[in-house]
């Protein structure tokens, strides 16, 4: 056998076997499990993101490969109750509180809803385990971790990237929904992370 012969066998084929490996390791991972579907909106605690009666296009695949993150609207299933949305307000390890509607994350004000409004009930403070998240509804009189408490990280399973209004057939001509105001604090924490790292040895 050639030089290049044994090059091709004693490597391309054991990563061409490889990869399709994975690949279908993948595809018996996620097997039964539905990628993107449509889903009705049915009350209106994101609106006007997600009003009443429209569908949202939700991808759940996002979710399954990234750890949500604050100011992210997504689909969730708390205990007793049928899965909504909500937005996250907390990650694991913070210490959250809410009061008169505003609510604060690791003792700094916090609230990427853009449409905030309504205040509901006082909530906490309480610090987030390794598996939790805090989620709001946008309209502070709705029910969310406030009531339910917060959620495991299994019980977010997905993100409305798309609404298609009621009377539209189609989303080709729909907006992304929106990912909520970036706050303040968590900028700040941003650049101090950056420039600790750039002064790093």
């Amino acid at each position: 056998m050639s030089p290049r012969a044994r090059r091709f066998f004693g490597c391309v084929v054991p990563l061409t076997l490889a990869l399709f490996g994975c690949g279908t390791c993948m595809l018996v991972g996620f097997g039964g499990r539905v990628f993107a579907e449509v889903v009705p909106v049915r009350d209106n605690a994101m609106a006007p993101s997600l009003e009443p009666g429209s569908d949202a296009l939700v991808m759940h695949a996002i979710v399954w490969t990234q750890s949500p993150f604050r100011s992210q609207i997504t689909q969730v299933r708390p205990d007793e109750g049928e899965a909504t949305f909500r937005r996250v307000i907390g990650e694991p390890g913070d210490r959250i509180e809410v009061r008169e509607g505003v609510a604060f994350v690791n003792g700094e004000q916090s609230d990427p809803a853009i449409n905030r409004r309504g205040t509901g009930p006082d909530f906490g403070p309480i610090t987030l385990g390794s598996d939790e998240f805090f989620v709001l509804a946008d309209d502070r009189e709705q029910v969310d971790s406030r009531t339910w408490g917060p959620l495991k990280r299994d019980q977010i399973f997905g993100e409305p990237m798309f609404v298609r209004e009621p009377g539209e057939e189609s989303f080709l001509s729909s907006s992304p929904i929106d990912r909520g105001l970036d706050p303040e604090w968590l900028r700040k924490a941003r650049a101090a992370d950056a420039t600790a790292e750039a002064q790093k040895p």
